[in-house]
């Protein structure tokens, strides 16, 4: 519904706010989620352990809900993430809004996204350790969607 919502409203931060801690959620439910499995071979008498952990849902990357956040995040490349309305946002001077944004980015794209490293780089010259210190939670818990459904469509 969130992702919806950017789509037919003015942003503001408390949308991309709640967006981002969403994400953080469920990376968070996804890595309570990690399965372990005793895995006993006839004739053995120690067990070995199995792990199978997957911190991508499949309701991201299988069926029409893939194709949909495919979609969104290709469209928000130009609409939200866009460099042109990046150095707009960072003159502006509201933190808050391209932090929560930057927190997002990092979700969806991963950290290799140049929007997350410039904005990134702009929090360190500013030296505002509370924002590094959020982005960088986000930046290491990230979910990497749109890699992890490339990575889906290459394996298909």
């Amino acid at each position: 519904m969130i992702a919806l919502h950017l789509e037919a409203t003015n942003l503001e931060s408390n949308t991309w706010r709640v967006f981002a801690s969403c994400f953080l959620k469920l990376y968070q439910h996804e890595e309570d989620r990690l399965s372990v499995c005793l895995n006993r071979n006839e004739g053995e008498q120690i067990p070995k352990l199995s792990v199978n952990y997957n911190k991508m849902p499949k309701f991201f990357t299988e069926g029409k809900s893939r194709k949909v956040w495919r979609l969104c995040c290709k469209c928000w490349l130009k609409r939200h993430f866009a460099m042109k309305m990046l150095a707009s946002e960072m003159a502006s001077g509201f933190s808050e809004l391209l932090t929560y944004k930057v927190a997002c980015a990092s979700h969806l794209y991963g950290q290799e996204f140049n929007y997350v490293g410039k904005v990134y780089c702009h929090f360190e010259e500013q030296n505002d350790r509370d924002i590094l210190k959020f982005l960088k939670r986000h930046i290491e818990n990230s979910i990497r969607l749109n890699v992890n459904i490339q990575e889906k469509l290459n394996q298909i």
